[in-house]
């Protein structure tokens, strides 16, 4: 297999680009709208919430990857509703136009996640009322070939959150990169996002957007219609373990022992990785079943007492010549999933 020289390079020099750039990433929940965080569409929440190095009329996916879009994603338009616990809702409208002339694929995407009516209390617990919570994000974004192996994106984002009577606003831009190999049937898609910084305050603090470097792998066999995708994500801070407060005994009564270096060392590994399957049935795949697992998922919201499907997630997709219907179930935790639903149009 013969690959493209100047590819590599640019792929290289971008990835030691932003390994040397002061990130200053935050860990999970200390960062500011976490709705930059949530899966774009059922597909997406299907096959573990990243899904950057596919490239087909799938425009929502651009959205965490600006550089997928495409002429084959042109003219379309995408709607996405997922089902969040305690009555959350998180919808999502994605567009895409190509300009032949300047060989440009433009999208723009509108996201809303709102949290209902949510009881508020003064500082004794006692309660005053019902107050109201949403995040917005509106963007645009444009992708571009450099040559034919490699094309790149960019998306810039403005985000609204409103909790109560306190507002904030930000800018959000990712940067995305999609090589595909010569034989068509593998790709790596790379992606910074959510660089940026907030506008509009809270209170006093400035906080930081979620900040993640994602890089993915898929690969379709040759002879079976099936997509085999690995993704690893917040490559920005290695350490995604944390230290556990429980006092966890033996059944002797002893303190439990510890997990040796080298296994803390894999897990921590795993825990940037999701790996996923698309299997695509009929001539022109009209059913597609998919399912994933995402390890840190799994390993911060299982039960140490049962042995749930924390972290699996899995869906189908009925495509036809104009119209997409998706499914997607992501299990979380025992207390429930997230379902997502999604319906695209193409009218070219």
């Amino acid at each position: 297999m013969r690959i493209n020289t100047r590819a590599l390079v640019v792929l290289v020099a971008l990835v030691s680009l932003l390994m040397i750039i002061d990130l200053r990433a935050q860990s999970g929940g200390k960062s500011v709208f976490q709705v930059l965080t949530l899966a774009p569409s059922a597909r997406t929440a299907a096959l573990g919430g990243n899904y950057i190095s596919v490239r087909d009329s799938d425009i929502v996916l651009a959205q965490f990857n600006p550089a997928i879009a495409s002429l084959s994603s042109t003219r379309s338009i995408h709607f996405n509703q997922s089902f969040y616990y305690g009555g959350s809702g998180y919808s999502n409208i994605g567009v895409a136009h190509h300009l032949l002339k300047e060989n440009i694929t433009l999208i723009g995407g509108f996201q809303y996640l709102q949290h209902g009516d949510l009881t508020a209390a003064d500082e004794y617990g006692n309660k005053t009322g019902t107050f109201h919570a949403s995040e917005m994000v509106m963007l645009i974004g444009a992708s571009k070939k450099l040559f034919d192996p490699l094309s790149i994106g960019i998306n810039l984002k403005y985000i609204f959150s409103q909790l109560e009577s306190y507002n904030s606003s930000g800018l959000g831009i990712d940067l995305g990169a999609l090589y595909t190999f010569k034989d068509g049937r593998q790709s790596m898609g790379l992606t910074i996002r959510n660089m940026g910084t907030q506008w509009d305050l809270y209170q006093n603090t400035r906080e930081s957007l979620p900040l993640d470097i994602l890089l993915g792998y898929s690969q379709r066999l040759e002879h079976v219609p099936v997509i085999f995708t690995i993704s690893a994500h917040d490559l920005n801070r290695w350490q995604l373990r944390y230290e556990s407060v429980s006092n966890e005994v033996s059944i002797f009564g002893e303190p439990a022992a510890a997990p040796s270096a080298f296994s803390q060392g894999v897990d921590n590994l795993f825990r940037h990785l999701i790996f996923s399957t698309e299997i695509l049935l009929g001539k022109y795949a009209p059913l597609r079943l998919r399912l994933s697992y995402h390890h840190q998922r799994h390993q911060e919201l299982k039960d140490l007492s049962y042995r749930g499907l924390s972290g699996f997630a899995g869906g189908f997709g009925i495509h036809l010549s104009r119209l997409d219907i998706d499914y997607g179930l992501a299990n979380y935790h025992l207390a429930g999933s997230i379902h997502s639903i999604g319906i695209a149009y193409r009218w070219r």
